[in-house]
């Protein structure tokens, strides 16, 4: 697993690199200055972009690009920051 700098995890979230569930495994990368609701599912393989927010309670079980707000079960990309919500976001940190 990485957690790159000022990457944010909520409470009561389950990361996992390997699941016995469905047998896959591979690394999680939460990138630069993601945010991560809490009580949510990253699944193994999974990439958080740089300065995405991901909802409370989503399920990840796909790869997050850059700059995107996304939330559900399981996660969807909802839509993409606005460049000024990008530019709050970094000067923030």
């Amino acid at each position: 697993m990485t957690i790159e700098d000022y990457a944010q995890i909520g409470s009561h979230c389950s990361i996992y690199s390997i699941s016995t569930i469905d047998n896959k495994q591979g690394p999680v990368v939460l990138k630069r200055n993601c945010r991560i609701g809490s009580h949510s599912i990253v699944m193994p393989n999974v990439t958080i972009g740089k300065n995405s927010i991901v909802g409370a309670f989503s399920f990840i079980n796909q790869d997050i690009p850059e700059n995107v707000i996304a939330f559900g079960v399981p996660v969807k990309i909802k839509r993409k920051l606005t460049e000024e919500e990008i530019e709050k976001l970094e000067e923030d940190i």
